[in-house]
């Protein structure tokens, strides 16, 4: 890139461009990743969703259920736990550049109907 930009600022003097400004082509803008988590109790059971965007594709989601890591829910969008009392959910979410997003919340299941 150096010696490219060097050659074009050659050209450019050689040319008898005064001022010239060499601009390298701007890299695609990466978006921002993003990711969210809605959990819901009924009854004796809290059921998660993740959804993410942004970022590089693909992306990997780990579950945490209590501070416990499940990773036979990897990568799933969509989770189910037994449960009772306060309860803690977390997806630790990856993309493919490395950028990772961590999002939780607690929420309390009680037993009988929703």
């Amino acid at each position: 890139m150096i010696r490219l930009t060097r050659t074009l600022g050659s050209l450019a003097l050689a040319a008898g461009v005064a001022g010239a400004v060499l601009v390298g082509a701007s890299p695609a803008q990466a978006t921002t990743l993003t990711a969210s988590q809605t959990c819901e109790p009924i009854r004796y059971s809290m059921f998660c969703e993740a959804s993410v965007s942004g970022g590089t594709a693909p992306y990997t989601i780990k579950w945490y259920f209590n501070n416990y890591y499940f990773p036979q829910y990897d990568n799933r969008t969509y989770v189910s736990w037994g449960c009772s009392g306060s309860n803690t959910s977390k997806i630790v979410v990856t993309d493919a550049a490395g950028g990772t997003v961590t999002k939780s919340s607690t929420r309390t299941c009680t037993g009988g109907a929703p």
